[in-house]
């Protein structure tokens, strides 16, 4: 197999890779000597013959960059070798001038400072030069570089990403991966802390994630930069994703250490998470503290006080979070711009995206406790064991409060469905923790998530509503898919932790970039939380298909009804258990509304009455309420049905 895809290759392939090979050798060899002057000439001049041979390979096959691994390769022992001895020269140099404060020092670290600014410059620009290569030999992929101007980039190729841009894909992704390790050494060695940005960096990571969404490099990476910054928020976030890739980053579970330990320490020093005192801040660091004890070595030990300190965050959280959806649109940006975030995102964008991401980092407890039910360690499985009804109940807690604030407040549902969104689709495609809330010892859970489910369908109808009704049957429209929701650009390569986002293929990418909200991409998340809500119930969600959709039932009985004389609709009278029995009396036709849940229910034990004097009438029932007896803050709703022509 190797012999024929060297032949595939073709020569000149092969001939650049045996030089490739032959250069590397000979400067790993000089490397090896510490002595050796890492601006001597001759070890410059293999690391310009590296780099120029490695564009020729790109300009030639991308697909032997891959498989030789020569990217890699390169960045090991010609960028990133130098940049560590020169971290080393600059740290001996500095503590010179300061410990002998003379003149002669201060001149060397200041000469070894320029050749350290011109090699990152150096890299930078090779990076960039690796980029247009790809871009020029294979189309454009879509890639716009830090100081690009993004409606001025030509497009060159197709529109959208196919399964044969892969490999361009990978030479891309890499190439983004290193110069956003060239520009984030740039800031961190060469700048002072307070002019640091890292808006480039992030900006390759970003798009690197995108072109490889299967790689949690990208992600570890990002959570670096947000470390850097103090959004501790977005640093446990991308750390997640980078240990929940299907590529997950080899360090990331003992990465979230030295976080949580940073945080602790910041939090204690700005004495947050009150819970008297609610701030979006202090929401955060709650749920983020509730993380950090997954991944306490003293919690799974059985340190005294571990569930205290779980429960008692998982409160905090819950707590803060309910404030927060109390709040309106406008008020919520207030409070989340209290949380450090020097990467400010405009208008509802920050609301939209807090909720995405809390309810991703609400999934990943879960999925993360259920993997240490599973472990060998009895201590670790032990505790998992008690911890997982906690994140469970964490996860379906904040999903309540959430789809209330859709029911209750003008606009919500633009800002929560997102969210749930993402929530339902999981719990689609997990039936252990579905089993677990649904059929598990804790009937408080399991009520939650039944309060849950009735209010969504309150709030689909209503949203549905909304947007002009009709069916939302996916055979109309066979785009949705293709399109990206925001919370699909947000999540993609989620897989692991959110099977649905498998649907999410390289067509998705470009169309997906820039996610503008609309009426179809509404209609569509709107479907695709009614077909998880169908499937997660068991029953038939009419909204689906474009049949008319009956209020919600609870506990519905028809009384004793007589016969009316010379024929007609027979007076009925109805009685339903629970505070939702607040809908007047039809009295024109002698039916109360309530009734027409049973006969849109068609339940078998009242067929009989079906059969006898309903056979053959259509029905249209419309739910408005807010759920739970609520009356919709939105628009004025009026309950009732009627019979169409």
């Amino acid at each position: 197999r190797a012999e024929k895809a060297e032949v595939a290759m073709g020569a000149s392939v092969l001939k650049l890779l045996a030089e490739f090979k032959r250069c590397e050798e000979e400067l790993r060899s000089m490397s090896r000597d510490q002595t050796t002057d890492i601006f001597n000439p001759k070890v410059a001049s293999l690391r310009d013959k590296l780099k120029r041979t490695y564009l020729k390979v790109l300009q030639d096959s991308q697909k032997a960059n891959k498989e030789r691994e020569l990217a890699r390769v390169l960045w090991r022992d010609v960028i990133y070798a130098t940049i560590v001895r020169l971290r080393q020269e600059q740290q001996k140099y500095e503590g010179a001038a300061l410990a002998e404060r003379n003149d002669s020092a201060r001149r060397d670290r200041d000469c070894l400072r320029l050749h350290f600014t011109t090699f990152l410059r150096k890299s930078e620009q090779f990076y960039r030069e690796c980029v247009a290569a790809v871009q020029e030999s294979h189309g454009s992929v879509g890639v716009v570089l830090p100081g690009e101007d993004a409606a001025k980039v030509t497009e060159k190729g197709a529109k959208v990403l196919t399964a044969k841009s892969g490999y361009a894909c990978h030479s891309c992704y890499q190439s983004l991966i290193y110069l956003g390790d060239v520009l984030r050494y740039e800031q961190t060695h060469l700048r002072p802390h307070d002019k640091r940005s890292f808006k480039g960096p992030g900006s390759c990571y970003r798009q690197a994630a995108y072109l490889f969404p299967e790689s949690g490099n990208p992600h570890n990476q990002l959570s670096v930069i947000y470390l850097l910054t103090g959004e501790d928020f977005r640093a446990v976030y991308h750390n997640y994703r980078a240990l929940c890739s299907a590529a997950p980053f080899p360090t990331a579970r003992e990465n979230f250490k030295l976080l949580f330990d940073r945080i602790r320490a910041r939090a204690a020093e700005a004495g947050e998470g009150d819970p008297r005192h609610f701030g979006a801040q202090a929401c955060a660091s709650h749920l983020l503290w509730a993380c950090a004890e997954l991944f306490s070595l003293k919690t799974f030990r059985g340190a005294e006080g571990g569930w205290d300190q779980l429960d008692a965050h998982c409160s905090a959280y819950l707590a803060h979070f309910r404030l927060l959806c109390k709040l309106s649109p406008k008020e919520q940006r207030q409070k989340l711009s209290q949380i450090r975030n020097p990467r400010r995102e405009g208008g509802d964008a920050s609301t939209l995206a807090f909720f995405v991401r809390t309810t991703a980092l609400a999934i990943c407890n879960v999925h993360e406790c259920s993997r240490g039910c599973a472990s060998e360690d009895p201590a670790r499985r032990a505790w998992s064991e008690g911890a997982l009804p906690r994140y469970l109940n964490l996860a379906v807690s904040s999903q309540v409060d959430l789809v209330r604030y859709c029911a209750r407040v003008e606009g919500g549902a633009k800002l929560g469905l997102p969210a749930v969104n993402v929530f339902t689709g999981w719990l689609r495609h997990n039936k252990d923790a579905l089993s677990r809330i649904e059929r598990g010892d804790d009937r408080q859970l399991e009520g939650k998530f039944r309060a849950f489910k009735e209010t969504l369908v309150s709030v689909l109808l209503d949203e549905h509503e909304a947007l002009g009704g009709g069916g939302l049957d996916c055979a109309r429209a066979p785009l949705g898919e293709l399109l990206g929701l925001t919370e699909d650009v947000e999540l993609r390569g989620f897989v692991p932790i959110l099977p649905a986002q498998r649907g999410l293929t390289f067509e998705v990418w470009r169309l997906a970039q820039r996610p503008t909200e609309g009426a179809h991409r509404a209609r569509q998340r709107l479907r695709r939380i009614a077909a998880s809500l169908e499937e997660i119930s068991g029953e038939p969600l009419e909204l689906l298909t474009g049949v008319p959709t009956s209020t919600r039932v609870t506990t519905t009985r028809v009384g004793d009804f007589t016969e009316p004389q010379g024929g007609g609709l027979p007076d009925v009278s109805a009685f339903r258990e629970g505070k939702a029995n607040r809908v007047p009396r039809q009295d024109h036709l002698g039916l109360q509304a309530t009734v027409l849940d049973l006969l849109c229910g068609k339940k078998a034990a009242d067929q009989e009455y079906l059969d006898r004097h309903w056979r053959g009438v259509e029905l249209v029932a419309r739910s408005r309420g807010g759920g739970h007896g609520e009356e919709s803050r939105k628009r004025k709703r009026i309950p009732g049905f009627s019979f169409p022509a």
